[in-house]
């Protein structure tokens, strides 16, 4: 029997690209959104989530990090920037990475009344300093952060990661009781899912404490913020080359590591039945 194996990677394009999501409100999801940068949202916690919950850095004017990272922050329309030495040599200490939505130039900022000034301005003088940074685990399934606001005196940290463990790290009452179906209605449409979270700290927890302080006392009793969906898109060649393939009567299948497939065949593998590690391609969207 004839058989031709596709890896995922083979299949679809590079990166991912943020498809939409759904914020919760009162415990409960609100409808699909898909415009993260409509000014209303610029700021909710949600939208902080997706801009400060990163590792990204600028390197040569440049986005470098995790291209699920970049492609998120990407989404917002915000800009990160980063203290220079010289910053941080005159504060004698370690100074934040700052990020901010966009801010228009003073000559396309067009002639307006008082109120319309004041909001301006305040918009303009709205910033985040990312404080500390607690990285992706892939033991832990979730990364956090602890940001401090223009203004504000208490910290407050924000998490992301699969939206099961994060939901677990949340107050119940802040997750929608329909979550798991939800969810799987996302998973099963091929989309990556991610959840994010936040908590406002106790005025005890302070910059210099956190600093040191355990992940463990951050990532807890946080407040669920909702959903990102994000696609991997195939390739324009994939379909139809599968189809020749079919039309071919080659048996074809796909083998993949994602989510808990993954697990499944791994453990699959050990047992010895490694000729069972490939899955059929029964059907992909749009064909079949």
């Amino acid at each position: 029997v004839h058989s031709c194996q596709i890896g995922t990677g083979t299949l679809t394009e590079d990166g991912l690209d943020v498809t939409g999501f759904l914020r919760v409100q009162e415990g409960r999801f609100l409808s699909l959104e898909r415009d993260v940068s409509t000014q209303s949202l610029v700021r909710s916690s949600f939208i902080a989530a997706m801009a400060t919950c990163h590792s990204l850095t600028n390197i040569d004017g440049k986005l470098s990090g995790d291209p699920l990272d970049c492609k998120m922050f990407e989404a917002t329309g915000w800009v990160l920037e980063e203290p220079t030495a010289e910053e941080t040599a005159l504060h004698d200490q370690i100074m934040p990475t700052v990020v901010h939505p966009p801010r228009p130039a003073a000559s396309a900022t067009p002639s307006c009344g008082d109120a319309d000034m004041e909001l301006q301005e305040l918009m303009n003088s709205y910033e985040i300093g990312i404080v500390s940074q607690f990285p992706f685990s892939s033991a832990l399934q979730r990364m956090s952060v602890v940001t401090s606001n223009l203004g504000q005196r208490r910290l407050v940290a924000f998490m992301k990661g699969a939206p099961e463990t994060v939901a677990e790290l949340c107050k119940k009452e802040t997750v929608p009781e329909d979550f798991s179906p939800v969810l799987e209605k996302f998973t099963r449409q091929g989309l990556r899912v991610i959840a994010l979270a936040c908590r406002k700290l106790e005025a005890k927890i302070t910059w210099h404490k956190v600093q040191t302080i355990n992940r463990s006392v951050i990532e807890a009793n946080m407040e669920f913020l909702g959903l990102i969906m994000m696609q991997n898109k195939l390739k324009p060649r994939s379909i139809p080359v599968i189809r020749e393939l079919q039309s071919a009567h080659i048996r074809t299948v796909m083998v993949t590591g994602r989510r808990w497939w993954g697990r499944l065949l791994a453990g699959v593998g050990k047992l010895g039945r490694r000729s069972d590690l490939a899955l059929r391609v029964n059907r992909i969207k749009g064909y079949g």
